[in-house]
């Protein structure tokens, strides 16, 4: 085995390249010394030129995988901040361009210092036409593997924010806020959770006709006391609005929490997690109107866990 000057990493002997950061052992690399090729056989010189397009195959080409890795990495450190970076591994078989660039040149050279002694030779210069072609074959497929790589990279950034862009949500503030009746919640499993008792803003979002389509309050709870849920076992949780004078509005009926949330807090409830869960609840008016009700004052959060068969 060998090991890499760069990174470390162990490859079999027969190989030029390293698999892992792509580096290239050029010193190991036969070269057609200018002064001394006259005294090789155009046998023995054809055979450095193979063995130089051999280790030019190894090089690990870019692939569309890559792109899509690095579009993923790009988009997980922002929203880590960049901290995930401290513990990602560089991936293996990495394509280094700088590396391939150096050998591709090492390469076209020797093969240009043969073409010079085999000069006035139409068979031999035939030959090393071929070896020519070969080079141009594996140069045009590393060209096309790294623009098929950035066609695809850029193809899912585009994707990636458009459907960023698309799910967005054209909120509006109300300029009302609602608070918690109290900090406890309702439900046969209300009491493994707490409501954090604050002032939430009220939002709502316009349909085409410019009339409210729906209205959404982000609340907070947490876990206060855990519970394992059964196979059978669905949970389920809710937010009624309260008017000022304590009743509930009927023309806000009471709305569920979404599924992607609820498995959140199902998570959160079997682990005894103490972080907050912010939960958006949306509401969507019975009749057609263009503002929120100034009516709005409170609301309650109801958990409640049902038996299914």
């Amino acid at each position: 085995m060998s090991k890499c000057k760069v990174c470390g990493a162990s490859f079999p002997i027969t190989q030029f390249v390293c698999e892992y950061c792509g580096h290239v052992e050029t010193e190991r690399i036969t070269k057609i010394d200018e002064g001394t090729q006259k005294e090789i056989s155009f046998k023995d010189s054809m055979n450095v030129i193979h063995e130089n397009l051999n280790a030019l195959e190894q090089i690990h080409r870019p692939s569309i995988s890559e792109g899509i890795v690095a579009v993923f990495r790009i988009y997980v450190a922002i929203l880590t901040f960049g901290i995930v970076l401290l513990f990602w591994k560089k991936p293996e078989k990495r394509f280094n361009k700088k590396e391939y660039n150096k050998l591709k040149a090492i390469v076209a050279r020797n093969i240009e210092l043969l073409k010079l002694s085999a000069k006035g030779s139409d068979q031999l210069q035939e030959r090393i036409g071929v070896a020519e072609n070969n080079l141009k074959d594996v140069d045009n497929k590393i060209k096309t593997s790294i623009r098929t790589k950035q066609f695809v990279t850029v193809a899912v950034v585009v994707l990636f924010f458009g459907m960023i862009y698309l799910n967005k949500e054209d909120l509006h503030e109300s300029g009302i806020n609602v608070i918690p009746v109290s900090s406890v919640v309702a439900g046969n499993i209300g009491s493994n959770f707490e409501i954090l008792v604050n002032k939430y803003p009220v939002f709502y979002i316009l349909n085409e006709e410019g009339n409210i389509d729906k209205i959404k309050v982000v609340a907070k709870i947490q876990v206060i006391s855990k519970h394992k849920l059964n196979k059978n076992e669905l949970l389920n949780i809710s937010m009624q609005l309260i008017n000022k004078d304590g009743d509930k509005i009927s023309s806000l009926s009471k709305t569920k929490l979404k599924n992607s949330y609820v498995e959140k807090v199902g998570l959160a409830l079997e682990q005894g997690s103490k972080r907050e869960l912010k939960l958006p609840f949306y509401f969507e008016p019975e009749n057609d109107i263009k503002k929120v009700s100034g009516d709005i004052e409170k609301f309650s959060i109801s958990a409640t866990i049902d038996t299914v068969q």
